[in-house]
């Protein structure tokens, strides 16, 4: 905080000029003794110090907004990439526990006889006999995913645990870069 209220100060002279050094140190100095590509500090140029105390300008010219903008997308892109990953091993998941399922079969046989004798003796009528049976069976198999589902399975698994563990990366990046939690979203 204390470098901010220093640039504040210094922002309303003229004749210096600010510049950011490979460490990210700023520094501050007369126009005749800056580098080549330090920029002039003008009053009321670095009226917005971020929280993070970087100027609203950065060294490379670009305005601070730009560089949040550039941290949200990182972070969206991070986070599109995880949950697309994480959608494609829910379906692959739900592929392998489709074909597993145990599947039932039931069978029906009907069988009708009717046989007519003919009549004997005294009989007027024919002898009509019929007989009927109905036998249902049922049989149940669990199936199995093939080798082709469950390697998909696999590899969709891996994707997600390395787009997560890439969004873990992006921020420990941005907590080393100090960057502020409002620019991770």
């Amino acid at each position: 905080m204390h470098t901010a209220l220093l640039l504040l100060a210094l922002a309303q002279f003229d004749g210096l000029s600010m510049w950011t050094d490979a460490e990210g140190v700023v520094h501050v100095a007369a126009n005749t003794q800056a580098p080549a590509g330090a920029t002039r500090l003008q009053g009321g140029s670095y009226s917005v110090i971020q929280g993070d105390d970087r100027p609203a300008l950065l060294a490379d010219g670009g305005a601070r907004s730009d560089d949040a903008r550039w941290w949200k997308l990182r972070f969206v892109e991070a986070r599109r990439a995880v949950q697309a990953s994480e959608a494609l091993e829910a379906a692959a998941a739900r592929d392998v526990g489709e074909a597993q399922k145990e599947l039932c079969v039931t069978a029906t046989a009907q069988a009708r006889a009717r046989v007519v004798l003919p009549p004997r003796g005294r009989r007027v009528a024919p002898l009509v006999v019929e007989a009927h049976d109905e036998r249902t069976e049922q049989r149940c198999a669990r199936g199995a995913a093939t080798t082709a589902m469950v390697n998909s399975l696999q590899l969709r698994r891996v994707e997600r645990e390395q787009a997560e563990r890439a969004l873990r990366r992006l921020e420990q990046e941005a907590l080393a870069e100090r960057v502020p939690l409002r620019d991770w979203y």
